[in-house]
């Protein structure tokens, strides 16, 4: 018999959902990363919904959210989604979006629409990319953290990065540009592909899990572009990554950006899982 639960932690999650998301930690690895660092940190008092799905008390998949954030679903069969849909719909939360893999989120906006009355878009189409070792491109330039110097320069690479590559409703300003490039600098989380001294791209790492850690927010400004630097940061990132003692390093991909695909497959990285990233419209 399926059945719906919401836990009341991160611990208490975990401690019956974790074995069956690291049995495909790289597809799970937006949930992951959130949850392990909801747990080390506890997100400044940040509120997180946590449900998982049982089959005769058994979990057999999950969903969380982040409120006012989309969704996150894993891997879930038809009857499966649905009953998630009706426990969250009868409970009254409200969803801005769902993102996960292809199928169970394209099931999960339609059963959503339905009793929402919202109507859902597609967002995005993404792609979850592995890798677990390298294949350095030959370019000009050299790799090196973000200094604290340079902070406005993360800062505007972020924002443009969101103008140019996040659907409208999930671009930020600058304001919270500069939040995360502060915090990206103090926590050594941003890192330059350097020409002559002037940084031409930028990479970040974040939501570590177990083994894998997250290659995210990469942006070569336009002036920059066509020259190898994206692959150069991507690479040496990911590199340091696995020579720091990660397994791997996973990323999310635009399916719709052929360029930034070939990018990413050149340098090592494969793709493990097709997502989507539908948006609810009332």
């Amino acid at each position: 018999m399926l059945s719906i639960v919401q836990d009341n932690s991160v611990e208490e999650f975990l401690s019956e959902a974790e074995t069956l998301l690291y049995k495909t930690e790289a597809e799970n690895s937006l949930m992951l990363g959130l949850c392990e660092s909801f747990k080390m940190d506890k997100q400044g008092g940040k509120e997180i919904n946590l449900f998982r799905v049982l089959f005769d008390n058994q979990t057999i998949g999950v969903a969380v959210q982040t409120p006012p954030y989309n969704l996150i679903l894993s891997s879930l069969k038809h009857n499966e989604v649905k009953q998630l849909a009706n426990y969250l719909f009868d409970k009254g939360f409200e969803l801005p979006g769902v993102v996960g893999p292809a199928e169970a989120t394209t099931e999960f906006s339609k059963i959503w629409s339905q009793m929402s009355g919202n109507r859902h878009e597609l967002g995005m189409e993404q792609g979850i990319y592995k890798a677990e070792k390298v294949i350095h491109p030959t370019t000009t330039g050299s790799f090196r953290s973000a200094h604290p110097d340079e902070i406005d320069i993360v800062a505007d690479w972020l924002f443009q990065f969101s103008q140019e590559s996040l659907p409208q409703r999930e671009k930020f300003n600058l304001t919270f540009a500069k939040t995360w490039a502060s915090k990206a600098i103090s926590e050594n989380t941003a890192f330059f592909w350097v020409v002559d001294s002037k940084p031409v791209s930028v990479a970040h790492i974040g939501r570590p899990t177990k083994n894998g850690v997250s290659v995210r927010a990469v942006y070569t400004p336009k002036s920059f572009r066509k020259n190898g630097f994206g692959s150069a940061v991507v690479a040496s990132l990911t590199k340091k990554m696995i020579q720091d003692g990660f397994k791997f390093c996973t990323l999310y991909t635009d399916l719709g950006n052929p360029t930034s695909n070939k990018i990413y497959q050149d340098v090592g990285y494969y793709e493990v899982l097709k997502s989507k990233h539908f948006i609810f419209i009332s």
